[in-house]
């Protein structure tokens, strides 16, 4: 059976109780993450506990381009939503964002660096502007986990690990203005977490037996999780399950092995008036990046061939329902950017075949 690219990671009987290869501590500095660090079953769980311990100014600022998840818990605790732009090339619009400082006047920023990237210094300089004004900061670097220059300019980092490794569940905070020991007794998402290690199992069976009934049944588990997620945003900890996995990733090499298939496709990919590349410039990438992004004319047609190919390319953010009024730029990052997978399942061989498909649809 060709190797599929791209969806949820597979779990097979081998992962399950494995030995752990790392301690709490290490996995954590792989993540430059100090011991004030808790980890959790999901990424916006990171976002329900900010809110809660910060209820004076309720006001949150986000970025125009964004996830539904990072707003939910703040709209479900009540508080105003408002966002800033972000430019075509996935930088801040520094203009957008001062303007909106002065007439919010947000008690809560938040900031993306966005598919491996970090803020540039220009950026950087704005942001220790805005904590030193007493504006809490909110850094979440879930699309760039591996980059090393993210907790001095931040009052709390945050991310989500379960869209990088095979675990059911996992995310994080760390916070230069807490004590995350004080939220230590939480309980295990086990409703959330059931749901996805049956989902990632079968998905596992499907690629050794090739019953296409289990993958059905594991997409049909996994949306079902998903929506077991979206109901609750109560904070809770990261399974014993999940824990176990991460602690069994090989970090390093993981990250080796994405940087070197987005490495590839920048070099062997064709930029043309359907597909251009989010990052024209290789080396704003300092850090390996969850997905390889492009900007496709026609996104909807070469997805339908990517996965004629066997290539699952997400749009990894739908508009936000909190977002009620969108600039030009943000309007075409959400209807033009397409997420192709580059994963540590994946060699250069599946790298060739992404190319092949990708460069086929350019030339049409």
């Amino acid at each position: 059976m060709t190797i599929e690219v791209g969806s949820i990671f597979p779990l097979y009987t081998l992962h399950i109780n494995t030995f752990e290869k790392y301690t709490k501590e290490e996995f954590s500095l792989f993540l430059h993450l100090d011991e004030n660090t808790l980890f959790l079953s999901l990424g916006r769980e990171a976002f329900s506990i900010i809110a809660r311990n910060h209820s004076t100014n309720k006001k949150v600022l986000l970025p125009m381009y964004t996830c539904q998840t990072v707003g939910d818990p703040f709209v479900e605790l009540g508080w105003e939503l408002d966002t800033y732009s972000i430019d075509v090339n996935l930088r801040i619009n520094v203009r957008s964002l001062k303007k909106k400082l002065q007439s919010f006047k947000p008690g809560i920023v938040v900031f993306h660096p966005y598919y491996g990237t970090s803020f540039t210094q220009y950026e950087m300089e704005v942001i220790r502007e805005i904590r030193s004004s007493g504006v809490i900061v909110v850094a979440d670097y879930t699309q760039s986990i591996y980059c090393k220059e993210h907790v001095d300019h931040a009052d709390y980092v945050v991310g989500s690990l379960r869209k990088w490794f095979d675990s059911p569940d996992g995310g994080y905070i760390y916070s230069r203005c807490q004590d995350m020991s004080a939220y230590g007794s939480l309980s295990e998402n086990m409703p959330f977490v059931m749901s996805q290690i049956d989902s990632m199992y079968l998905r596992g069976c499907y690629f050794k037996i090739g019953d296409q009934a289990l993958k059905d049944i594991s997409i049909r588990l996994n949306k079902h999780a998903v929506n077991i997620a979206g109901k609750n945003i109560e904070p809770h900890a990261l399974s014993g399950f999940g824990m176990n996995r991460l602690l069994n990733a090989d970090v390093v090499t993981y990250g080796e092995i994405r940087f070197s298939n987005y490495t590839y496709l920048y070099n062997n990919l064709l930029q043309t008036e359907k597909v251009k590349f989010v990052y024209n410039d290789i080396n704003e990438v300092v850090s390996s990046p969850l997905y390889f992004p492009i900007y496709c004319e026609n996104r909807v047609d070469l997805q339908r061939k990517l996965a004629e190919n066997g290539v699952y390319a997400p749009i990894l953010w739908e508009r936000p329902e909190f977002c009620t009024y969108l600039d030009e730029s943000s309007s075409y990052i959400y209807d033009h950017i397409l997420a192709i997978p580059i994963d540590q399942r994946y060699d250069i061989d599946e790298m060739k075949r992404v190319c092949k498909v990708i460069n086929s649809f350019s030339k049409e």
